[in-house]
């Protein structure tokens, strides 16, 4: 990973960086169908190494009857999160209550008013 990295123009300080996992249902990484825990944690590894101060976010969003938050526990992400002094985010979620986006609240009160 610190190889692959390396090849990458990243930046030489950073304060926030997020991690977009592909989380796909209830499914192991061995499907091909998620991220793979053992890769992220590499990456993290490295990206905790490089970056100490950072705010590192590993996030995924609720899918048609799966809570991210209980995937991110399934797939022991939320205990990688821990272990890398890095945190887990559903956006669906701010202090633990759904989120609906403003566009979609504007979008919705518009066409009501149709």
């Amino acid at each position: 990973m610190d190889d692959l990295l390396s090849k990458l123009a990243l930046p030489s300080d950073a304060d926030s960086i997020c991690i977009k996992l592909n989380l796909c249902g209830y499914r192991r990484a061995e499907t091909g169908a998620t991220s793979d825990p053992l890769v992220v944690e590499a990456l993290l590894f490295q990206l905790r190494k490089r970056y100490t101060d950072a705010r590192i976010t590993l996030i995924e969003g609720d899918q048609t009857g799966v809570s991210a938050d209980n995937v991110f526990g399934f797939l022991g992400f939320d205990k990688l999160a821990k272990k890398y002094n890095s945190e887990t985010l559903n956006p669906r979620r701010e202090n633990g209550r759904p989120k609906k986006s403003a566009d979609y609240t504007q979008a919705r009160a518009r066409s009501q008013r149709l």
